[in-house]
């Protein structure tokens, strides 16, 4: 049975294939080194699957755009889609481009805090479902969670969800009935079959800002949702502004969760671009490889 690896992308305003498509290979090259197989072993052994949630805001952050704005310009979508940083950073004057950039990004991010239905959770889980299908000897396949940016609390919600609150998957809503259920068998399962949580440059930290109970009390009450010998890797860049460390959130006065690592390392990107490379980075999929099974 194979080892699902799910990738969720970040805030933006398009899909991420040729980034999922440049990680899988990365990491697949780096699994093969470490583990001497060959392509033929890896696929065998496992399946990469990206999540994309982007449509569920596109339509309404162009609607937004383009009545405040007017019409779309290419030059717009410079300081989102120029891959080149030093052209880009050319169109930091534009002030219709960073009028786009809050639209598009931000626009993601504060759609993602309404704790209601916003679509990008239930677009995520329909993805995941579709694939962590039970087969006919009851066993789900084993899974790991890399998030990205936005993704990133997306892949922890799923997890704090699974692992903290029985029966509900992304059970942030208010409403109990805009929850996904599951039965108590299924969730079973699924802790089961769990193994990686991994973040990307991650501004968890500051998405625990929208529940006051998470923050109160010096975050006393914050709990890792990572369990037993699950592992969460923390990635990040000192040049990423959006990225933070985690791991002290849940350390004890000298006791530290090692079920958390942050790991710090260099995109070789300068600031804010240091964001975007994550899922071009070799040794960032090295690391992710030696945590495979």
């Amino acid at each position: 049975m194979q080892h699902v690896i799910f990738l969720i992308h970040g805030i933006g305003d398009g899909t991420p294939g040729d980034d999922f498509d440049t990680f899988e290979q990365l990491l697949m090259e780096a699994y093969c080194r470490q583990n001497k197989a060959n392509e033929t072993e890896w696929r065998k052994q496992f399946k990469v699957q990206g999540i994309v949630w982007d449509p569920a805001t596109t339509d309404p952050e162009t609607t937004i755009y383009s009545r405040s704005f007017g019409s779309l310009r290419p030059s717009d979508r410079s300081l989102v889609s120029e891959s080149n940083p030093f052209l880009a950073a050319l169109s930091l004057p534009n002030t219709r481009a960073w009028r786009y950039f809050m639209t598009f990004f931000v626009g993601d991010a504060i759609a993602y805090v309404d704790e209601f239905d916003n679509g990008i959770r239930r677009r995520v889980w329909e993805q995941m479902a579709a694939i962590l299908k039970p087969e006919s000897a009851g066993q789900i396949p084993k899974f790991s969670v890399i998030g990205h940016s936005l993704g990133s609390v997306i892949a922890y919600d799923f997890v704090h969800a699974l692992n903290s609150a029985p029966g509900k998957i992304f059970d942030l809503s208010p409403d109990p009935a805009k929850n996904v259920k599951l039965s108590a068998a299924q969730i079973a399962l699924l802790q089961t079959g769990f193994c990686n949580l991994i973040t990307l440059g991650s501004p968890i930290a500051l998405f625990w800002m929208r529940r006051r109970d998470l923050w109160q009390n010096d975050f006393a009450g914050l709990n890792n949702p990572v369990q037993g010998a699950q592992r969460w890797l923390n990635f990040w860049d000192n040049e990423d502004i959006i990225a933070y460390p985690l791991r002290n959130f849940f350390s004890t006065g000298n006791v530290e969760d090692i079920r958390i690592e942050d790991i710090r390392f260099d995109t070789s990107i300068m600031m804010p671009w240091a964001h975007t490379g994550y899922w071009k980075n070799k040794a960032l999929a090295e690391r992710v490889a030696e945590v495979l099974e």
